[in-house]
């Protein structure tokens, strides 16, 4: 999904689209950490393509994003632009639409285009939208996922995320500029399913390596459902509080009827 995201634009050309990103989930369970890495495969996550709902809570702000590449942008915690209906009806049009949305400017009457996909990331809304969510890649981020502040300093060191211009995960522009490679040299490849040009581009990508495909990189999770995401909310939940009682337990003393303490 993430390796199609560039083309986007060029594939609501053909009359099909691609769902935008909407990753949900619990602070801490990786899902920015994800959507930032997804950068690193066409650029470099910066303050322009990695911004806050407020950025984008407006026909004009959200315009702005959308219309200056066909790099895919970051919004974090975007419900101020789904609790405001001109803002929300035009996520649901620029997701099928090469226009996000059409105004006159002086006595000139065009559109705003929508050239890059969003990467929306969420701790726990989700909008209420059903025409929306159909037009949005779901994926949920459980409690269970939540990192140890160990792991999250381990990871930084390894990889710098919150330091990009020196990280590692810089490399991966070699495997979007083979996919862009790939797409100039057969642009019918976008007359397909996009899921499918996607195994064909990574496949091709390793056998020129010489190596074999790593099955991770071909299964695809299917986008949740407003029902499914109530399933995960309870597993939270009950995931939430299993972990407060047994950390409660640990803490609870007892002691016989001597006063000494034991290890019931």
């Amino acid at each position: 999904r993430f390796l199609m995201s560039i083309f986007s634009y060029a594939i609501k050309q053909t009359g099909k689209w691609m769902p935008w990103m909407y990753l949900k989930g619990s602070a801490g369970s990786g899902k920015t950490t994800l959507a930032k890495i997804i950068l690193f495969i066409y650029g470099v996550p910066s303050p322009e393509n990695n911004v806050g709902g407020s950025s984008a809570d407006t026909v004009a702000r959200l315009g702005s994003l959308i219309s200056k590449s066909c790099d895919p942008r970051i919004v974090n915690e975007p419900a101020a632009v789904f609790n405001r209906q001109s803002t929300n009806e035009m996520v649901k049009v620029s997701v099928e639409s090469t226009t996000g949305r059409s105004k006159y400017k002086g006595s000139y009457f065009g559109g705003i285009p929508a050239f890059a996909p969003v990467i929306f990331t969420a701790n726990q809304y989700l909008p209420e939208d059903d025409a929306l969510i159909r037009r949005l890649y779901v994926m949920s981020f459980s409690y269970s996922q939540r990192k140890s502040e160990y792991q999250k300093k381990e990871f930084e060191n390894q990889f710098h995320i919150n330091t990009p211009t020196i990280s590692k995960l810089i490399n991966l522009k070699w495997f979007g500029q083979f996919a862009a490679h790939t797409i100039v040299g057969d642009s019918g490849l976008l007359l397909d399913d996009w899921q499918h040009t996607a195994d064909e581009i990574v496949t091709s990508f390793y056998e020129e390596l010489g190596m074999e495909v790593p099955e991770w990189l071909t299964n695809w999770a299917e986008s949740e459902s407003l029902d499914d995401l109530d399933d995960t909310q309870r597993e939270d939940i009950r995931n939430f509080f299993v972990n407060e009682f047994n950390q409660a337990r640990k803490k609870v003393n007892t002691y016989d009827t001597y006063g000494n303490k034991t290890n019931a």
